[in-house]
């Protein structure tokens, strides 16, 4: 906002405080006026028309407009241009009405001088500009409020509803023997971890990150698991804390998916669970004491299955690695790892 140079329409049908007038703004000193001056409020209608002003100065006894209405039209044809009334009237009740009817300040002809009138124009000038920007502050927020609520909802409703529905479908393969129905549905469960994904996005793109500890959802997928495998796995985590929210998704995901391949294929007892961020990378490993994967000697490149296809393509996605292949002690290991960044 520039104050060094402020354009203004002055409206004063009597001439000699017009006179006046134009000539103590010509003479301020911190500020240079551009004045245009019109004599009625038609003509100062008008002169809004054809162009715009940082002020009005305006007597509020015109010929063709008197008191207050004289405000009520310099408001409806200009309602972004902050106004000055100019008075001959020493009323301060007319002061008070003429500020509440959105003038800005007033002055008395009899008691003005060029400091007095050049920093009235100023201040309301400033004003003007500083309620402006409250009001654009004050939309900016409710609109970021409601965009923030409705990313909550997302969170705390969709996106739990539907990660609860694939921990179920995901359970149920546990139960089928036909491996065609339980691809099936192992499928599905893929397609809610789709729409989950394109949700987060969106709660993303509405500028909310839902503040939920990390352990939260990766607790879920365990307590649901705990069920199918008859124990509960023992779980290692280690800075896991600045994780971004699509990063825990895809840990819990594979978590998941790994847990659900024991329940359902490696008849074990026990199941360590190891999360840590080491350096710029994130190491999830699951490892457990079934009877393995790999006994034909196969590369474990060679393995296939839906649920490891997932986790490689979710390494994949994010930069990193999944191997699965005999533990140290026997069983079973899944070791995936991605950068954290």
């Amino acid at each position: 906002m520039d104050l060094t140079r402020l354009r203004v329409l002055l409206v004063e049908d009597n001439e000699l405080d017009a006179r006046v007038m134009l000539r103590t703004l010509r003479e301020a000193a911190e500020t240079r006026f551009d004045v245009r001056h019109e004599r009625s409020m038609r003509d100062a209608v008008e002169a809004l028309q054809e162009q715009g002003f940082d002020c009005i100065l305006i007597d509020l006894t015109l010929p063709d407009t008197f008191g207050l209405e004289v405000l009520e039209a310099a408001g409806n044809e200009a309602p972004a241009t902050p106004v000055v009334v100019l008075t001959g009237l020493e009323d301060p009740r007319l002061a008070v009405e003429a500020v509440e009817h959105g003038a800005h300040d007033v002055l008395p002809k009899s008691r003005v001088d060029g400091d007095v009138v050049a920093r009235s124009i100023r201040y309301a000038v400033t004003r003007h500009h500083s309620e402006t920007d409250l009001r654009a502050t004050t939309e900016q927020l409710r609109v970021a409020n409601d965009r923030n609520r409705i990313a909550q909802d997302l969170h705390d409703t969709v996106i739990q509803q539907l990660f609860a529905t694939g921990m179920s479908l995901q359970a149920l393969t546990a139960r089928i023997g036909e491996e065609e129905v339980r691809q099936s549905i192992l499928e599905s469960v893929d397609q809610i971890d789709v729409a989950i994904r394109e949700l987060r996005q969106t709660i993303f793109d509405l500028h909310l990150e839902p503040e939920y500890p990390t352990g939260d959802e990766i607790d879920r997928v365990i307590e649901q698991q705990t069920g199918a495998l008859g124990f509960a796995p023992s779980v290692t985590r280690q800075g896991l804390t600045s994780l971004r929210s699509s990063l825990r998704s895809d840990v819990a995901a594979v978590i998941r998916e790994a847990l659900s391949n024991v329940a359902q294929h490696a008849d074990a007892s026990v199941v360590a669970i190891r999360l840590v961020v080491d350096g710029s990378d994130l190491i999830v490993e699951i490892s457990d004491n079934g009877v393995g994967i790999d006994s034909t000697g196969a590369p474990t490149s060679a393995l296939r299955g839906h649920g490891l296809t997932n986790l490689r393509q979710r390494a994949k996605a994010n930069g990193g690695t999944a191997e699965i292949g005999p533990g140290a002690d026997g069983g079973t290991t899944v070791r995936w790892v991605v950068p954290v960044g």
